[in-house]
């Protein structure tokens, strides 16, 4: 069922893809659609129409920047790269994608990576960090690893922001 419905995603990622791609097209070609030469950057709108909430303000769609080029079509990125929006750009169904198998490959792999005295690599490597901590006298994470108390500096805390405002530092009562 999971490999039936990862094949309809794709099939409609597939479709979304295209309309993307019309859309950049008639915005950089014009109604007639006839290819210019070079490049044309263009906004093309990935969220539907612009609407109303439910206080009246208009929410508009969101957009995108788009590199036109030939036949090809870009997406600008925020650094000024581009990345190409074709077919390949779609998540491919597959079996190894499926929750059982996935599952299975992960305990497969887990098991692989366990050594001759039957702990995983990762458990060997804390073993041996808590090792060597300990001998420095600290726990290893407050204590730098390489063992100098050297090059501590006093870090003033930021101002934490949750939810668009800071947040107050408790006051003790008097």
């Amino acid at each position: 069922m999971q490999f039936g419905v990862q094949r309809m995603n794709y099939r409609k990622d597939l479709e979304r893809i295209e309309t993307i791609r019309q859309q950049a097209r008639s915005a950089a070609w014009g109604t007639k659609l006839t290819p210019t030469e070079g490049q044309r950057k263009v906004k093309v709108n990935l969220g539907g129409p612009s609407r109303m909430d439910e206080d009246g303000n208009i929410i508009s769609g969101r957009w995108i920047d788009m590199v036109v080029e030939g036949n090809d079509i870009f997406i600008l990125e925020s650094d000024g790269s581009m990345t190409v929006v074709d077919e390949s750009t779609a998540t491919r169904p597959s079996m190894k994608g499926t929750w059982f198998l996935a599952l299975v490959g992960n305990i497969v792999s887990k098991l692989g990576k366990r050594d001759s005295t039957g702990t995983s690599a990762e458990e060997a490597e804390i073993d041996e960090n808590e090792d060597s901590s300990s001998d420095m006298g600290g726990s290893g994470t407050v204590t730098p690893s390489d063992g100098s108390g050297a090059g501590k500096k006093a870090v003033k805390a930021a101002a934490t922001t949750m939810a668009g405002g800071r947040r107050r530092k408790n006051v003790k009562k008097r």
